[in-house]
């Protein structure tokens, strides 16, 4: 029942932000408080997709970020394939060592879903034209009343019913790992994004948000 709240409570938190804001929500974020602050002065940045584009996006993306943190990233695609980085990690870590870099960031999708939002329907009412006011006196025809029947179809009360509507999101969740040379976990930060808009805009916002912990954590 927690879990359950605490997702349905990322999700709105979530979906705040499709009123203009950033898709992203971090999730969880944790690093080594051993780790000296600064420390962290190159990073091989391997980003794990399916599509090639978004792997570039994301190594690009962060390599930028950590530019902006006074660090250096250094892409993986320049380097090896997709097949290379899950088949051969000793060149991998050869490589990581022969550029200098004194940890690797791999960042990934790991899983989805689909939530459905229910707003509920609601009824409200207008008046247009004259409004009615009671009041105890002599009758006397009004000057509409003289006017003629049709003078009647100037005033109404509008009945507008709007029904409750359901709307599927997808949710992504991200995930940021960042390890020294001995292959030991020293940052971590998950994410939720929701699937609203392209892709390119959407790895943007998520590396935005991530890089605000990066900087929080003083590693960097």
């Amino acid at each position: 029942m927690e879990r359950a709240a605490i997702r349905w409570t990322l999700l709105l938190s979530a979906l705040v932000f499709l009123a203009g804001c950033s898709s992203t929500q971090m999730a969880a974020t944790w690093h080594d408080p051993n780790v000296p602050s600064g420390s962290v002065k190159k990073v091989f940045v391997i980003g794990v997709a399916k599509d090639q584009l978004n792997r570039r996006l994301v190594e690009d993306q962060f390599a930028a970020k950590l530019a902006s943190l006074g660090s250096r990233g250094v892409q993986s695609y320049n380097y090896f394939s997709d097949t290379q980085l899950k088949d051969d990690k000793d060149a991998v870590m050869a490589k990581v060592r022969e550029l200098g870099c004194d940890a690797v960031l791999v960042t990934m999708a790991t899983g989805s879903r689909t939530e459905t939002v229910i707003t509920p329907g609601r009824t409200y009412g207008t008046v247009r034209g004259d409004s009615y006011r009671y009041e105890r006196r002599r009758y006397t025809p009004s000057d509409r009343s003289r006017r003629g029947w049709d003078d009647y179809y100037r005033s109404s009360f509008d009945i507008t019913h709007e029904p409750a509507t359901s709307t599927d999101f997808k949710v992504v969740t991200m995930e940021s790992n960042l390890y020294n040379l001995d292959k030991k976990l020293i940052w971590s930060a998950q994410a939720e994004t929701v699937i609203d808009k392209p892709v390119g805009e959407l790895i943007t916002e998520f590396v935005d948000e991530v890089g605000k912990d990066m900087a929080a954590s003083g590693l960097f």
